[in-house]
Order: C-alpha cells, then sequence, then structure tokens
C-alpha cells in the first residue's frame, strides 16, 4: 500500500509507503520506532505564479516588486520546516543549463515599495488563488500574504478546492500558487 496522505497512516500502521507528508510531521514521524522517513533533495518547487499577459502582472514593476517581498529563508522555514533550498525564481536546480552564477535575490521591502508605487499599485490589493495540491502551497500563499503586509500590499488569499483550482480556470488564474 503506498499513498500520498496525512502522517497519521503511517503511525498507526495503516500504510506501508506515503509520499509528501507535511514536512511539520516530520519530527513526530521520524520519532517512531516503526517507521523510516528517507530523505533525499528532490526537484519539487512551489511557484507563486504571475499571468504576465494579464493585468496587474503585465508590469514589470509589478512582478519585480512581488519577487523582492519574499523573505526566502522565513519560507523555507515556515512552510517546509526547513526542508527544502531558497530558490532563486528559477526552476530546475538540477538542469545541466542551470545558471548557478545568478546572485541569490533577497528581500528588500523599500525596493519593492517603490517598484509598487512606479507602477501605480503602492497599498494595492491582490487576490492570490490556491489549494492543497501539494504539501505547502497553501501555507507558501499565506506566509507571501503576511509578508507582503510590509511593502503596504494586502494579499487576499483565497484557498480553493482542487476541482475548482485545477478546473476550467486553471493556469488561467491571475495570481496563484501551485507545484512542479
Amino acid at each position: 500500500r503506498f499513498v500520498n496522505t496525512n502522517g497519521a497512516a503511517s503511525v498507526s500502521g495503516a500504510i506501508d509507503a506515503m509520499t509528501d507528508i507535511p514536512f511539520a510531521q516530520l519530527a513526530t514521524a521520524q520519532s517512531h520506532s516503526n517507521i523510516k522517513v528517507l530523505e533525499s533533495p528532490g526537484g519539487g518547487w512551489l511557484p507563486l505564479c504571475m499571468a504576465v499577459d494579464m493585468a496587474p502582472f503585465d508590469n514589470v514593476n509589478v512582478r519585480k516588486a512581488m519577487r523582492l517581498i519574499v523573505d526566502r529563508p522565513a519560507m523555507l522555514a515556515q512552510v517546509l520546516s526547513g526542508h527544502g533550498r531558497v530558490a532563486n525564481d528559477l526552476y530546475g536546480i538540477f538542469d545541466p543549463a542551470y545558471n548557478h552564477a545568478l546572485p541569490q535575490r533577497t528581500q528588500d521591502i523599500e525596493k519593492a515599495k517603490s517598484l509598487f508605487k512606479a507602477a501605480g499599485k503602492d497599498g494595492a490589493t491582490f487576490e492570490l488563488n490556491t489549494t492543497d495540491g501539494a504539501t505547502g502551497m497553501v501555507e507558501s500563499a499565506q506566509v507571501f500574504a503576511q509578508q507582503a503586509k510590509a511593502a503596504g500590499i494586502t494579499i487576499n488569499v483565497n484557498k480553493l478546492d482542487g476541482s475548482t483550482f485545477y478546473g476550467t480556470q486553471y493556469l488561467k488564474w491571475t495570481f496563484s500558487s501551485d507545484f512542479w
């Protein structure tokens, strides 16, 4: 029996194996002698996706500002309990063409505020759609919303059921979380 579920089933012995255990439950799982936790670096990632062909994300200053809001080490700690690595708005760290020479982007709230102002979006409110399709999707949206407050930006997180999120609107959301 191999499933993708919560950690309770593995602790009870109801399953033989599972994937995608919530990171906050790893310590509990590791404390049980009947559970063996195998961790390996993966190629998965949790992006916040902005539709660059739709307002307001058709404005490069808005996109740049959004990237500067994120405190990536805090996101890693809060969303993934430290399991993972800080990304640089690029996928494919295992891809031979991945540019490891790029300097890591860091949070810069003052620059983000300046970019929002230049775009006419200072104090703006954005809708961020998410679902619990993978561990960390909802949590990353929530942490991002908290971090955005420092730049004077409001992010309304809309947690949708999977059939709505991945329905006919999927890949048409203006702003959404996802996983790969």
